[in-house]
């Protein structure tokens, strides 16, 4: 398995028209070392929102969960509960990005504990992104050797809310633009 690289996983793909109600349970997406394990994308005017992802995991992928939306489309209200990502995570645990409207996707009672990753477990940015991370756990043991934030929030950011714990590192943000981080 070690020289296996697929391209990617999962791929919800709002292209030029609306993806609603979506829903995952209990499902476990694993070894994608050659793409992102999970992307929710709209563009062309597609919009993505008010799915549920409950008790998914993800193992080992280049990268975990890739949130988009370029400037026409919109990516937002997507609920993940119980969820996730862990093992070999080589890029990003969540990245979340615009430039079009990506927000109000809230992450409950989830994980995002690679032990080291390039970019960061949780990256936002994007002038009408955010991301609400409720009672997470983040942790990244090798994060603190490399001397870089588990969490990286973009200037153009704003009104992220993240609760719960974080280990071994810290998070850049403007506390300012994102008063509701609280790890």
């Amino acid at each position: 398995c070690d020289s296996v690289k697929a391209a990617g996983g999962v791929l919800i793909d709002a292209d030029a028209h609306g993806v609603e109600s979506t829903s995952m349970d209990n499902v476990l997406i694993y070894w994608f070392m050659g793409g992102t394990a999970l992307t929710l994308r709209a563009q062309n005017g597609g919009i993505i929102a008010f799915s549920r992802f409950v008790d998914v995991k993800i193992r080992h992928a280049q990268s975990g969960i890739l949130l988009s939306a370029d400037e026409d489309s919109v990516c937002n209200s997507n609920a993940f509960v119980g969820f996730t990502v862990w093992g070999g995570i080589d890029e990003y645990g969540l990245k979340a990005e615009g430039p079009g409207p990506c927000n109000m996707n809230t992450f409950y009672a989830c994980e995002i504990e690679p032990s080291a990753t390039e970019l960061a477990h949780v990256y936002v940015t994007g002038s009408k992104t955010n991301v609400r991370l409720l009672d997470v756990r983040l942790e990244g043991t090798a994060m603190s050797e490399l001397d870089k934030p588990l969490v990286i929030i973009d200037d153009s950011s704003y009104g992220n809310v993240m609760t719960g714990s974080i280990g071994h590192t810290n998070i850049k943000y403007d506390a300012n633009r994102n008063p509701g981080v609280d790890l």
